[in-house]
Formats: structure tokens, sequence, C-alpha cells
């Protein structure tokens, strides 16, 4: 607890200032680095990524090779998530009870998307099963009864095609 105490005291010290000063090791490298982190965190839609993204770029940040460890610190800053086989760095600031507090218009964009993709687009397989007294019904693969709600949304356009595709045209030369 001294040590976060200890931190919170030093002056902050800008991501973009000059840090070839810093010595590794120091309080104030790691307040830089913790800066460095926060600003790029803040700069992305979702306010978090992959710790291993970090880690790519440890040389020109001149991160120690505690990243991980430095994250989880600081959880008053960071957020380190180890669900997954690659743990995710969240700038908590940015959450209130696991949600996104300000939401960017492409990130809303992105999750709309994500729902209409999540929606079955074609209804389930009709197999034909008899009764008992020989006639065909339309069962679902579960043993309900089939609906034509889809059929019906694309007859139209099926027979569209189904008539191009006899060579009716409208100028009757046989081209399509």
């Amino acid at each position: 607890m001294r040590k976060l105490s200890r931190f919170r005291e030093v002056p902050y010290i800008s991501p973009y200032a000059d840090f070839s000063g810093l010595r590794a090791g120091t309080i104030e490298k790691e307040k830089h680095a913790c800066g460095v982190v926060h600003e790029i965190l803040s700069l992305t839609l979702e306010k978090r990524t992959l710790v291993d993204h970090f880690t790519h770029f440890r040389e020109e940040f001149r991160f120690s090779q505690q990243l991980r460890g430095m994250l989880i610190r600081h959880p008053d800053m960071f957020y380190v998530s180890l669900k997954g086989e690659r743990d995710s760095v969240f700038l908590r600031e940015a959450y209130r009870d696991s949600q996104l507090i300000d939401k960017d218009r492409l990130l809303l964009i992105k999750e709309k998307l994500r729902s209409l993709v999540a929606v079955p687009r074609f209804s389930r397989r009709r197999v034909p099963v008899t009764n008992g007294i020989g006639n065909d019904e339309s069962e679902g693969i579960d043993g309900e009864e089939a609906t034509n709600e889809e059929d019906d949304e694309w007859s139209d356009v099926d027979g569209e095609f189904s008539d191009a595709l006899d060579g009716d045209d409208d100028e009757g030369d046989g081209r399509l």
C-alpha cells in the first residue's frame, strides 16, 4: 500500500515527453510507462487491448520485461482480465459495471452488425414425415410443424429467377 501512495505522489510525466533520461527500474519510469499505456488505451475505440499488443512495442517505449506485472500493480488504472488464453487490459476509468461508459459511434455500428449476424437467417430444414395414415407432413427437425413464412417472402424473387432461366424474356429474342 505504501508503494501505491508513493506512486501517486510522483508528479505526472507526460507520455509525449522525452523519456530518455529516465532510468529503468525507477518509480518515475513506471509512472511514464503507465502514462503511455493509459494514453494508448484511451485512443482505442473499446478502451481495451491485449497485453501482447503492448509487448510488441516493448523496445520502442522501453517497457520493462514485467509489463504485465506493472499493469497488475496498478488496479486503480487498469484491469487485467485473465479470461481466455491471452490477457486483456482495460482502462478502468472508461468502464462502469463492465459496460463502456462513452461508446464511439463506430463501436455502436459494430455492435449492431454483430447483433444482425447473430440472428439466424434461414429457418430449420423441413423433413417430410409420414403420419400413420400415409399422408406426408412437413415437420421441422425438432418435430414442430414448419411454416412457409420465409418461402412467402422469397416467392416473388424465385419467380423472377425461374422466368429468366426458362428463356422467357420481354424481347423474345432468346437473350437474357
